[in-house]
């Protein structure tokens, strides 16, 4: 996680509120099982408090008990998603688009949200059977490595790429984007120019990604969509062909937000 995230979570965190979300955030496929015991040392609160946060989160259907003080995550986040799916104008927007996408490539396509300093995956389609190396619903990843995250930072406002740099510069340079204030705004700029991006092997050696930006009805950058796959399957002679499909898809995307006024969700 980059410290740009790092960041934004600890101002959430300071709050009552923020402190009894980030119970949510211990729950993973690795640890999907906690005791009260871990939680209450997590939060650092008093005893008392924490029991308080975690019978909130228990009623609420967030948490669900499942016997000698352990808690799994509840199913009122199971209800949560359905309803995003149904409600959520990005989501929404890309009905149709990402499965027509992934036909015409071949290859799996996504749909990512601009979230808190990071790139979320919304929605995803597949031509064939997903591989556990590709990104997917749910799961979030830096600004600073991959297709559907680089091809969102040209886009940002000044000012925020400003204190991204100053807070990133290392982890800015080891992303090939720039050993400077002056590459990185270059870097940027050769993005936008071209209207989308091709990163390979920035997360596994044999994928590749292909990504362009997405923007709502007021023209802010809110996310990206592309495709990835073998490397040795997109960077072949029809590369040029499957950034086009990319640009088209981000187009049809992008027109059906303009009936939304869809603020993005990055914080500065």
């Amino acid at each position: 996680m980059s410290k740009e995230t790092d960041a934004s979570k600890k101002d959430t965190q300071s709050t009552s509120l923020g402190k009894m979300l980030t119970i949510l955030d211990m729950f993973t496929p690795e640890t999907p099982v906690h005791p009260t015991t871990e939680i209450i040392a997590r939060l650092g609160t008093s005893r008392s408090t924490a029991y308080r946060y975690i019978q909130n989160l228990n009623d609420s259907g967030l948490l669900q008990a499942v016997g000698n003080g352990n808690y799994i995550l509840g199913p009122r986040i199971i209800e949560l998603d359905y309803q995003i799916r149904n409600c959520d104008p990005m989501h929404i927007a890309a009905d149709g688009v990402l499965d027509q996408l992934a036909d015409d490539t071949g290859e799996s396509a996504l749909l990512c949200m601009l979230y808190s300093n990071s790139v979320l995956c919304v929605r995803e389609s597949h031509s064939k059977p997903r591989s556990s190396k590709l990104f997917s619903r749910g799961q979030s990843r830096s600004l600073f490595r991959g297709a559907m995250s680089k091809v969102i930072l040209p886009y940002l406002p000044y000012h925020q790429l400003r204190k991204m740099y100053a807070r990133s510069e290392d982890v800015i340079e080891q992303a090939n984007l720039g050993t400077d204030w002056s590459e990185f705004k270059r870097t940027l700029n050769d993005i936008r120019k071209s209207g989308c991006i091709v990163t390979s092997g920035e997360f596994y050696p044999d994928v590749t990604g292909v990504a362009a930006p997405v923007f709502n009805g007021s023209d802010l950058i809110v996310g990206s969509v592309g495709v990835a796959g073998p490397t040795h399957e997109l960077l072949t002679e029809g590369l040029e062909d499957t950034k086009e499909l990319v640009k088209t898809a981000a187009g049809i995307i992008t027109e059906r937000l303009h009936a939304e006024v869809l603020p993005p969700r990055a914080v500065g």
